[in-house]
């Protein structure tokens, strides 16, 4: 009887965790995504088509605007008014990172092709294919976001906000990269 005892509570406490651990929140939602005033941690990533630029965190000239992208939702920026406005200047700060490794099937090609007219129309601008998720990995970025960061020449994160800006924000932001 002692033997059927232990035997029902060893199999009843791995039941119990595995049903409490339904309850929590996973990992990756614990994960804590750059917040404002937080320096992101160091990022290169080399594009080995070489179509695309290839871009290092620690190379930052001054204040940036670096848009994070999903794949899924396409390789098109979903703030171009700040592009352009970039653009006009001698020197474009601004870099479109696009999570390639989260990619559905038969995306992947014309996400690439968008990607380059995307660089062909801002060239003084960098657009970057992230091949292998290093951002999501270094920056904790959410797989299927568009993400808007403002950093200074330290990575310093002065600026954070998830899809496209509203007119407030945009102004906050051409404020900030002083546009």
């Amino acid at each position: 009887m002692k033997n059927d005892r232990t035997r029902q509570t060893r199999i009843s406490l791995p039941l119990l965790a595995l049903s409490l651990s339904s309850l929590l929140p996973s990992a990756q939602a614990w994960a804590m995504e750059p917040v404002e005033g937080w320096v992101l941690s160091p990022l290169k990533i080399i594009d080995a088509t070489q179509s695309l630029d290839n871009w290092d965190s620690n190379k930052l000239q001054g204040t940036t605007l670096i848009q994070y992208t999903s794949v899924r939702w396409g390789a098109e920026t979903q703030n171009p008014e700040i592009l352009h406005k970039l653009q006009r200047q001698q020197d474009c700060d601004a870099v479109t990172i696009i999570n390639f490794n989260d990619d559905l099937p038969g995306v992947r090609l014309a996400a690439r092709k968008q990607a380059i007219a995307v660089q062909q129309a801002f060239p003084d601008c960098k657009v970057v294919a992230d091949a292998h998720g290093l951002g999501l990995v270094n920056w904790q970025m959410p797989r299927d976001k568009n993400i808007t960061l403002i950093v200074n020449a330290d990575g310093k994160v002065l600026f954070k906000r998830e899809g496209k800006l509203s007119e407030d924000e945009q102004r906050h932001v051409e404020y900030l990269l002083d546009v």
